[in-house]
């Protein structure tokens, strides 16, 4: 309990922090704020109508902004669907269980390379990753350089290479660094890539760590937690994910953040007279689990479904001709792709 009562008073400072930098913005970023600026914006360059693709959390934004101006919302792709009306815990337990499966796809991929420096077995070789990511919970392996790669770094290293199958040869590389020598320099890198940190200085060299805690935290729920209760998710997430479930149980929520959402979206009444929007999942995404797709489509629903069965985070641009076709016809020429529709 004293380690969750130090998580809302490391918040709440956190939260006084942006405050000092920021002002008043900071209480004025969540989602709904977001999306009436979008409309601002759309009305200032004279548009009638806003076209707009969304990938990711953007796929939030979109709708959100489709349930509050239906009669404005023009061409709409939402890419790597995010189904935020879902409780936090089944959102939690949606992801974790989608970087597990991510995490098999590759040890399945490095397998077949005939260069994987982990066990032909998989659940021996996902046993290797688990005790890797462990060790460095306790004892952090060094860079080479004078820096260390403890739990969250190597997790944060691990995972950023399970958005896109082409990145599986950077964890190949790192994992084998670590293997054979000890040291994690690679992991080190790919961490810093995923919290946009400069690798020399270690200073961020974008926003993106703090907005997102500042804007999950404004739509979110800031109800603390009795040990008992993070007991409870943690137990969720180790059965989601074996291997990660420790990482993604490690929060403590958002309690301490002193402000909330002044309005937020609790359902997506989306009119059948509004432009069909076209909502894109990807099978075995591990970020925005396929299942977010089915039930966002179904929630807003005057959409239609589009799915890539392949690997990685959202689908556009890096999927396959089929989707791009799909996208590009829908945005050039408004043809409304099949529901239903498998790329």
């Amino acid at each position: 309990q004293e380690d969750l009562d130090a998580w809302v008073e490391r918040t709440a400072t956190f939260a006084q922090g942006c405050a000092d930098v920021s002002g008043a913005i900071v209480e004025n970023v969540d989602t709904v704020s977001a999306a009436r600026d979008m409309d601002v914006i759309r009305a200032l360059v004279g548009d009638e109508q806003l076209n707009y693709l969304g990938f990711s959390y953007g796929t939030q934004l979109g709708a959100t902004y489709a349930s509050l101006y239906p009669e404005t919302v023009g061409r709409m792709v939402l890419d790597g669907a995010v189904d935020f009306l879902l409780p936090d815990i089944e959102q939690a337990e949606g992801q974790a269980a989608g970087f597990e499966q991510a995490l098999t796809a590759f040890l399945e991929w490095c397998g077949d390379q005939g260069t994987c420096p982990l066990s032909s077995d998989i659940d021996r070789a996902r046993g290797q990753i688990g005790t890797i990511a462990r060790t460095a919970l306790e004892d952090p392996y060094p860079t080479g350089n004078g820096g260390e790669v403890n739990g969250n770094l190597m997790v944060y290293g691990i995972v950023v290479t399970l958005y896109s199958e082409e990145s599986w040869p950077y964890l190949e590389y790192a994992l084998q660094e670590v293997l054979d020598s000890g040291t994690a320099a690679v992991f080190m890198e790919l961490a810093n890539f995923y919290l946009d940190r400069d690798s020399a200085s270690g200073e961020y060299l974008t926003n993106s760590t703090v907005a997102f805690t500042a804007i999950s935290c404004l739509d979110g729920d800031d109800e603390e937690w009795t040990l008992a209760d993070q007991q409870e998710f943690a137990a969720a997430m180790e059965e989601a994910s074996p291997t990660f479930g420790w990482w993604f149980a490690s929060g403590g929520g958002c309690a301490g953040w002193p402000w909330t959402a002044g309005e937020q979206v609790e359902s997506l009444d989306y009119p059948d007279d509004a432009s069909t929007i076209v909502v894109i999942g990807t099978t075995r995404d591990p970020a925005t689990p396929y299942g977010w797709a089915e039930s966002l489509t179904e929630r807003l629903g005057n959409a239609v479904l589009v799915t890539y069965d392949g690997d990685g985070h959202t689908a556009y641009g890096r999927s396959n001709q089929c989707i791009i076709d799909s996208v590009d016809a829908y945005f050039v020429d408004g043809a409304v792709p099949d529901s239903g529709l498998v790329c």
